[in-house]
């Protein structure tokens, strides 16, 4: 093994997230442009850590388990987080499960890549664009806020009352059991309450 094959592929994963950090406006990207502009940023320092990239790329870093997939499941949180992401849809991909799918991915694109013998690697370029503008499509997708958004509206509208439900009505009102927060809740409304009902009492023993 050659000096240059003893570098660490994880090392690329470091080098490509500060690579995409240097960019200016980088962090208003869209999701896909952040995924794709990272795997080929990615690509770039893997190719530079080896001779051989390809056959000691799936030797020692294409395994679940490998210092390179760890180092870019954790980078994931950081690529994954285009302006275009709404914030229901972080609760999913900003989890274990999702960033592994994710990396996944992206280390089956990188050994395509780096076995691909078109010229300037056309075919695998295409490929990653259109794998990564498909999963950037599925991070991004509007369905898990319409659908809270339509949960909210049968919770309000009295079609759907598991707002009665504290963990439900903290999550989708942000208070418990989504009572309205204009009710009087303190002593002094108890007060008043108390108040009135006493004089409702004195007047009807009068």
């Amino acid at each position: 093994m050659t000096k240059k094959d003893s570098i660490h592929f994880e090392e690329a994963v470091a080098a490509a997230i500060e690579q995409l950090a240097s960019i200016p406006g980088s962090s208003q990207w869209p999701v896909s442009e952040r995924l794709t502009a990272f795997f080929f940023m990615l690509l770039d320092g893997v190719e530079e850590s080896a001779e051989e990239p390809s056959d000691v790329f799936i030797n020692e870093a294409s395994g679940f388990s490998s210092d390179f997939q760890k180092a870019l499941r954790e980078a994931l949180s950081d690529v994954v987080s285009g302006i275009d992401l709404p914030g229901v849809n972080r609760l999913i991909t900003d989890t274990a499960p999702s960033r592994f799918v994710v990396a996944e991915m992206l280390v089956q694109l990188l050994e395509v890549a780096l076995n691909d013998d078109s010229p300037e690697r056309e075919r695998s370029a295409a490929l990653a664009d259109r794998t990564l503008s498909f999963a950037s499509s599925i991070l991004t997708t509007p369905v898990p806020q319409k659908a809270v958004d339509l949960t909210r509206y049968a919770i309000e509208a009295g079609y759907l009352p598991i707002d009665k439900i504290p963990v439900v009505g903290d999550w989708i009102f942000g208070h418990s059991n989504g009572a309205d927060e204009s009710a009087p809740h303190d002593a002094d409304g108890k007060a008043a309450d108390d108040a009135s009902t006493s004089e409702e009492d004195s007047h009807g023993g009068a």
